[in-house]
């Protein structure tokens, strides 16, 4: 990107400080993800291995291209409607969501609170009212 400057980092203990508060940001908020599986080598040592870290993260300013923002911005509401639809779709989410119970915890947790919500709902025939006006 012709004229883009990237601020300069300086690696000094204010800049460590910086680091520190952003990724504490990022898990209290969070902005985490799994970690990729250890090496074999790490695997091995016996070593306890993170359950989730911070998502990449940047400090300064990042020069994106106009065009594609723009694209990207155009292609929202389509987005925003593809989600609420799939959102709304009950069968399609269970079954999604049922086969990533099977390789994530956190995700079969999730799935099981669901099914016993909406278990209680039909039993009780209490129900969150949806308050968001349609797309």
């Amino acid at each position: 990107m012709e004229g883009a400057a990237v601020p300069a980092v300086d690696p000094t203990p204010a800049l460590e400080d910086v680091v520190a508060e952003a990724v504490d940001w990022a898990i209290g908020h969070g902005l985490v993800v799994r970690p990729p599986p250890p090496a074999n080598d790490a695997a091995a040592s016996g070593a306890p291995q993170p359950l989730a870290t911070h998502a990449p993260i940047s400090l300064v300013p990042t020069p994106f291209p106009r065009a594609a923002f723009e694209h990207a911005r155009a292609l929202q509401p389509a987005f925003n409607r593809l989600v609420h639809a799939v959102s709304r779709d009950r069968s399609f989410l269970d079954e999604v969501v049922a086969s990533l119970a099977d390789v994530d915890d956190f995700t079969a947790r999730l799935h099981q609170i669901n099914v016993a919500a909406e278990a209680h709902a039909a039993k009780t025939g209490i129900r969150q009212v949806c308050a968001s006006k349609e797309l």
